[in-house]
C-alpha cells in the first residue's frame, strides 16, 4: 500500500502521520515507520515531538545512523548545534564513510567557532 507515499508527495503531512500512527499500532518498534513519522513531524514544524520519535527509534537500535543523523538535523532546527555535533561525531565513529555526517560536522564546526 503506497497511500503514505502519495500523501507525502501531496504534502499532506497530517494525513500521512495519521496513517503511520496506525501502522505503529501493529508494530510500535518499526524503525521505518518511526522515521516516516519524523518526516511528517519535521514538515509540520513539530521538532520536539520529532525528537521523541528518534529517542524511541534509538532505544530499539542504538547504532541506527539514519535516525541519529535525522535527530541531529532536528536538534539543529531547535538551535542545539552543540548537541547535534556530538551525535554527528558518534555517527562518524560508527560509519566513517557517512558523507552527509562528515559534511554536516564540518559545517557545524565552522558555525560553532
Amino acid at each position: 500500500n503506497y497511500l503514505w507515499l502519495c500523501l507525502l508527495e501531496l504534502w499532506k503531512y497530517k494525513e500521512a502521520k495519521s496513517y503511520f500512527d496506525k501502522l505503529l499500532i501493529v508494530d510500535e518498534k518499526d524503525i521505518s515507520t518511526l522515521n516516516n513519522i519524523w518526516v511528517c513531524l519535521l514538515e509540520l514544524w513539530k521538532y520536539k515531538e520529532a525528537l521523541k520519535i528518534f529517542d524511541k527509534a534509538l532505544e530499539e537500535k542504538k547504532d541506527f545512523t539514519i535516525a541519529m543523523y535525522n535527530k541531529s538535523l532536528t536538534l539543529i532546527k531547535l538551535k542545539k548545534e552543540k548537541e547535534a555535533l556530538k551525535i554527528i561525531t558518534k555517527i562518524i565513529k560508527i560509519d566513517p564513510d557517512y558523507t552527509d555526517a562528515i559534511s554536516k560536522k564540518i559545517e557545524l564546526e565552522k558555525l560553532l567557532k
